[in-house]
C-alpha cells in the first residue's frame, strides 16, 4: 500500500472503526513479529497482538472513539 493510499484509509478510519480492520490486517504480520520478538512465546504474542487490535480499533487519533 502506498503512503497516499494509507493516509486516505487512516482518514476513513477516523470516521469509523470498520476501516481500522483493513489497516490492522495489512500490518498484522509486522505487529505480531515485533511482539513475538519481545515475548518469545507464540501464543502470548497472538493474544497481545489481538488485544492491541481490539483496544486500539476505536482510539484512532481524531476519530470518533477519542
Amino acid at each position: 500500500m502506498q503512503h497516499a493510499e494509507e493516509v486516505k484509509l487512516i482518514r476513513k478510519a477516523q470516521g469509523g472503526s470498520e476501516y481500522f480492520d483493513e489497516i490492522y490486517e495489512k500490518h498484522f504480520d509486522r505487529i505480531f513479529n515485533y511482539v513475538f520478538r519481545r515475548v518469545a512465546d507464540f501464543h502470548l504474542a497472538r493474544d497481545i497482538t489481538s488485544e492491541n487490535h481490539h483496544s486500539n480499533g476505536t482510539k484512532i487519533p481524531g476519530g470518533a472513539g477519542t
